[in-house]
C-alpha cells in the first residue's frame, strides 16, 4: 500500500473520486474501499488529509449505495479517531443528520452500521464536548442502540454517552424511567468496558440532581456498587466509587443511606480503597469521602474524623499543593470546621464540637508541621471570620 502513495497513485484516485461521483458509481466505490483500507495505517491518513480527501467525501453522504456509505463512513471514523478539528469540520457539515438520514432507512450492510457507530462514537468523545443541539439528531440512534443485542453497538453508545453526559446541559435528555433501568441492568453486565462507561453515565445523571440519585438509589444501585467496588477491572472500581461520590454529593439523607448500607461497609470499602488501591481509585475514594464532609451533618462528619480522613486529606496538602486536589481538600477542611461551628452554637452540643475541634487541628499541625498556617491560612481567616460566642481560636481556645 505504501507504494500506492510513493508512487502517486493515491492522488490519481482521490482526483477519479471528482470525476465519478455523479456518474460512475461503481468506480467511486472502488476507490473509496482502496481510501478506507488505507486508513487502517495511521501513518497514512495525514497523507490523505493533505492531499484534499475530507472535503471530497462530503457529498458522497448523500449517496444511496450502502456500500458507498460504508466506505466513506469507515474513512471519516478513521480520521476523526483524535481530531478535534475534523470533528468540529464534520459538524460544521451537517454530519450528525446526515447519520440519522443513514439509519432512518433499513440498513442491510453491517459494515455500514459498525463503521456508523464507529464515528458517532469519535464525535461524542472528543473534548469540548459539542453543544446539544449539534449532537441532537443523534439522540434516537444512541437511545434505541441501548437495548442491542449487538455488542459493538451497545458499547460504542455507552462509551459516548459516558462523555457526553459530563455536560449538564443534556439533563433534560435520557432521563426517562426505562433508560434509567437499562442504565442500572448494564451494570451487571460481563463486559468490564461496557461496565465502567455505564458507571460513568450513571455518576454522571446522579450528579445532574438529587431526585435522579435518589431514583438510582432506589432501584438498588448501592448493592451493585458493593459489589462494583471489589471488581478485578481498575475502571470498574474507580467509576464506582465516582457514583458514590455523585450520589453523595447532595444531602445529608441520601449520605445517611450510604452510611446505612450493610453497617457501613461500603465506606470501609472505600477508606480501603483509598489506602491500598492505585492512585486514580485512591483519588476517587477521597472525593467521596471528601462530599460527606462537603455535604454532611456533624455526626457524618465525626465518623470520618473517627476514621482517620484528615490524616489522608493533609497527606495530600503536602503533596499536591497548586492542584484542584489540594483545592479540593482545602474545601473539606473548611467545611469540617463550619459544621463543628454550627453544632457549636447548642450548648448541650458545646462540649463534643469543642473536643473534634481541637483534634481536628491538631491532627491538621501535626500532620502539616510548620506548614500548617501557610497552607490552611485562608481557612484560619475563615473560621475567624465566623466569630462569636463560642467561637475557636488556632489553638482550640475560645476567643
Amino acid at each position: 500500500m505504501n507504494s500506492l502513495i510513493e508512487n502517486g497513485i493515491v492522488l490519481l484516485i482521490i482526483k477519479l473520486i471528482d470525476l465519478g461521483i455523479f456518474t460512475y458509481e461503481k468506480l467511486v466505490i472502488e476507490c473509496l474501499r482502496i481510501i478506507n483500507h488505507l486508513t487502517s495505517n495511521p501513518n497514512n491518513i495525514q497523507y490523505l488529509l493533505e492531499a484534499g480527501i475530507l472535503p471530497r467525501l462530503i457529498p458522497i453522504l448523500d449517496s444511496t449505495s450502502e456500500e458507498a456509505l460504508e466506505n466513506t463512513i469507515g474513512i471519516l471514523a478513521a480520521v476523526t479517531e483524535n481530531s478535534i478539528e475534523i470533528r468540529d469540520f464534520l459538524v460544521q457539515n451537517n454530519i450528525c443528520n446526515k447519520i440519522k438520514d443513514i439509519f432512518s432507512g433499513n440498513i442491510s450492510n453491517s459494515g455500514l452500521i459498525v463503521n456508523s457507530f464507529w464515528l458517532i462514537t469519535n464525535i461524542c468523545k472528543l473534548k469540548p464536548i459539542l453543544a446539544l443541539e449539534q449532537i441532537e439528531p443523534l439522540y434516537d440512534i444512541l437511545k434505541g442502540s441501548l437495548e442491542s443485542d449487538y455488542v459493538f453497538m451497545l458499547r460504542n453508545s455507552i462509551f459516548a454517552l459516558s462523555v457526553i453526559t459530563e455536560n449538564s446541559e443534556y439533563s433534560n435528555y435520557f432521563t426517562e424511567e426505562k433508560i434509567f433501568k437499562r442504565f442500572l441492568e448494564i451494570v451487571t453486565t460481563e463486559d468490564k468496558e461496557i461496565r465502567s462507561a455505564d458507571l460513568r453515565i450513571i455518576g454522571n445523571i446522579s450528579s445532574w440532581r438529587e431526585d435522579y440519585a435518589k431514583y438510582f438509589m432506589d432501584q438498588n444501585l448501592i448493592s451493585l456498587l458493593s459489589a462494583c467496588l471489589n471488581d478485578e477491572n481498575m475502571q470498574v472500581r474507580k467509576n464506582s466509587a465516582f457514583v458514590l461520590c455523585n450520589l453523595m454529593g447532595h444531602s445529608v439523607q441520601l449520605i445517611q443511606r450510604v452510611f446505612n448500607f450493610e453497617n457501613n461497609s461500603l465506606i470501609e470499602k472505600l477508606f480501603y480503597l483509598l489506602h491500598h488501591d492505585n492512585g486514580d481509585v485512591g483519588t476517587e475514594c477521597l472525593r467521596a469521602l471528601v462530599n460527606i464532609c462537603d455535604h454532611g451533618n456533624f455526626k457524618q462528619i465525626q465518623t470520618m474524623v473517627d476514621k482517620g480522613l484528615i490524616e489522608d486529606i493533609t497527606v495530600l496538602l503536602k503533596n499536591y499543593q497548586g492542584t484542584p486536589e489540594q483545592q479540593m481538600c482545602l474545601n473539606a477542611i473548611s467545611n469540617i470546621f463550619f459544621c463543628i461551628k454550627q453544632e457549636s452554637t447548642d450548648k448541650s452540643n458545646y462540649p463534643i464540637a469543642m473536643k473534634y475541634h481541637t483534634k481536628v487541628l491538631t491532627i491538621c499541625k501535626k500532620m502539616l508541621g510548620g506548614n500548617a498556617s501557610l497552607i490552611l491560612k485562608n481557612e484560619i481567616a475563615h473560621i475567624q471570620s465566623m466569630s462569636h460566642s463560642n467561637s475557636f481560636g488556632m489553638d482550640g481556645y475560645k476567643i
